[in-house]
């Protein structure tokens, strides 16, 4: 956060105990990587600097955005699986409360077209 602070940049936004979903597009690298890492390593960011750990001691290194990683959801793309071509990777992070009903309805579209299903109709 004091790295922030010290770059003129806006203040990151404190979501405390609030349920969030962090949709991270990383851009073109020289080198393979996994998605998977990535999002973990957000969510380990998004943590507070010191945390309780194993046997009470301090741990971390985040920035404190989030009280705990299990609040987050998430997604990670590379920037070409979308059409883009960014020059830098691009997080996002909202409150879930303010867009869980448009990923739900996403997820349902395209697990519905999956089965063959139509949206009307529930799967049990």
């Amino acid at each position: 956060m004091k790295a922030v602070q010290k770059s003129g940049l806006p203040a990151l936004p404190t979501f405390g105990k609030e349920e969030v979903i962090a949709i991270l597009i990383c851009a073109k690298r020289k080198v393979r990587f996994d998605t998977d890492n990535c999002l973990s390593t957000i969510r380990d960011w998004m943590e507070p600097r010191l945390k309780k750990g194993g046997r009470g001691k301090p741990r971390g290194w985040g920035v404190g955005l989030v009280e705990n990683d299990s609040q987050i959801k998430g997604f990670v793309f590379q920037d070409k699986d979308l059409g883009f071509s960014l020059d830098t990777s691009l997080l996002i992070v909202q409150r879930w409360d303010l867009c869980s009903e448009k990923v739900s309805r996403f997820v349902k579209e395209i697990t519905y077209d999956l089965l063959g299903v139509g949206m009307s109709k529930t799967i049990n």
